[in-house]
């Protein structure tokens, strides 16, 4: 599900359920126990991801308010580490590579990150995911730049989200287009040190526009009152 990539470790992790189903035009599900569902999915496969533990998830989804049960997220976990049990034979290569040499690069700029000869698992199960959307976002954002319509301006990155602020009408239709444009192809991570193949992957990202208010156009002098 290039849309929601959560939904889709959701169908995997409970394949038998009818409320993950039903999605709106934007690919995103609608059943309040399906959105449950992929909130457990996406809580649980995160955590997962960074080596976290069961009990750690428990708490946490708690604390948030989910009605789960430890041996629900228990069983969530088993599942995951049998679904993605190539990622998990991925992040055990990378603990040897940086135990024997001492630092991991960056999948697709290259750039050297020093763990040292004892590393922490968490961190090198970490290290390719931030330091892949990094390269990523630094990467597009360059290219974009030259590109930028008048009346556009980045003002702010974290992580794998960025805001351009634009004018309404032309400008902002110009920068959707660009932004439309500059992710539409495939990401691209060569063979190297943390990638023992050449692999690619569409990466989905959301346009969010802020000037629709109740489905209203707002053109906006200042960010309070958008």
């Amino acid at each position: 599900n290039q849309k929601d990539p959560y939904l889709a470790r959701a169908r995997s992790l409970f394949p038998k359920s009818p409320y993950l189903t039903e999605v709106d035009e934007k690919g995103k599900v609608t059943h309040p126990i399906g959105k449950e569902l992929r909130q457990i999915a996406k809580t649980a496969s995160l955590a997962a991801n960074y080596l976290a533990e069961a009990e750690q998830v428990f708490i946490k989804m708690k604390a948030d308010g989910f009605p789960v049960k430890l041996n629900d997220v228990v069983a969530a976990f088993d599942q995951i580490h049998i679904n993605y049990r190539a990622y998990f034979r991925y992040v055990e290569r990378n603990l040897e590579f940086s135990r024997r040499y001492g630092f991991l690069r960056t999948p697709l700029v290259g750039r050297k990150r020093v763990l040292g000869f004892w590393p922490k698992a968490t961190d090198v199960a970490n290290t390719p995911v931030q330091s892949g959307i990094a390269d990523i976002m630094n990467l597009r954002l360059i290219e974009m730049w030259g590109c930028l319509p008048k009346q556009c301006y980045l003002v702010l990155q974290v992580h794998d989200a960025c805001v351009f602020e634009c004018r309404v009408g032309e400008p902002a239709e110009k920068m959707k287009k660009l932004t439309e444009k500059t992710w539409s192809r495939e990401v691209v991570i060569p063979k190297s040190d943390v990638c023992a193949q050449e692999r690619s992957f569409m990466l989905p990202i959301e346009l969010k526009d802020t000037t629709k208010i109740d489905g209203k156009v707002v053109d906006a002098t200042r960010w309070s009152e958008l």
